[in-house]
């Protein structure tokens, strides 16, 4: 790539940082139709606004050091093995969750012995099949008003909770969702997951779904696959008496997929809205 046009690019992605971001801008950009991040304020606004590194400093600065509010709920069937790798990086969260628990959906336990390893790792069996099952038996055991979900086969920054936490701290959202990206693209499978079927998205600005993104794709269908993935969400523990718990008829072990789409849709379809923190990074 022409440095002229790396330069251009880079400037670009600054600025809509910075309209995303900064004080003075808006605050996080609607949703498109598509899922797009709609950035309305004018380059031209953004570059007069004087960005200097200080300032890009503060838009990343470190959050707290504490997460006490949330429950991490981890779901998983017959994977000791990438469950233990999941467990790790929990455990080295930079603001520690307030509690960790892991719902073992396998017939034998398998995840009995893992969860051993790990002290502040709370145990659960759910011994009816599927995603949704489990999840709903991670939400009625969790303790905190925040709850946020990841799958067995993933590792979350270090940073994850705390942005998770963040997130809902400087909004009123009921559900927040962050980025997922490969956490390696060694084989033939991984990379046509990420290259040609697009992956979970590479959206780095954060994002809201609202309203107008419910009603400007209704009458097709909206698309809420757009606002997340599965492997990296949180909602308010309050939503659930809301609006009820993930369809048992969906998902793994079920129909297969979707149960987290479906969930989406019903707090959009009830006036609620979603937020997307591209901070809160996992490698799946």
């Amino acid at each position: 790539m022409r440095r002229d046009r790396l330069l251009a690019l880079a400037a670009r992605f600054l600025s809509e940082q910075v309209a995303s971001r900064a004080a003075g801008f808006g605050g996080p950009p609607l949703a498109r139709y598509d899922g797009r991040a709609l950035v309305q304020v004018p380059f031209t606004d953004v570059r007069e606004a004087h960005v200097t590194p200080a300032l890009l400093s503060e838009l990343e600065r470190p959050v707290h050091s504490e997460a006490d509010d949330l429950s991490v709920i981890v779901c998983t069937r017959d994977r000791p093995g990438p469950l233990r790798t999941c467990l790790n990086a929990l455990s080295a969260q930079k603001a520690p969750p307030g509690e960790i628990l892991v719902v073992d959906n396998s017939s034998d336990r398998t995840a009995a012995s893992v969860c051993l390893d790990f002290p502040r790792v709370r145990y659960l069996h759910e011994s009816s099949s599927g995603l949704s099952r489990a999840r709903n038996c991670g939400v009625a055991a969790a303790t905190r008003p925040l709850v946020a979900f990841t799958d067995d086969d993933v590792e979350v920054h270090e940073r994850w909770s705390g942005e998770i936490v963040r997130a809902f701290e400087e909004s009123d959202v009921e559900s927040v969702t962050g980025l997922v990206i490969s956490a390696t693209l060694d084989t033939e499978a991984q990379r046509v997951f990420q290259m040609e079927m697009g992956g979970f998205g590479a959206n780095c600005l954060p994002t809201r779904f609202g309203r107008i993104f419910f009603e400007e794709t209704r009458h097709r269908g909206t698309q809420v696959w757009h606002v997340g993935a599965g492997a990296n969400m949180a909602f308010r523990r309050a939503l659930f008496e809301r609006i009820g718990g993930f369809d048992e008829r969906l998902g793994a072990g079920a129909a297969g997929c979707s149960e987290d789409s479906e969930i989406w849709y019903r707090i959009l379809a009830t006036g609620g809205e979603c937020f997307y923190e591209p901070r809160a990074l996992v490698f799946h």
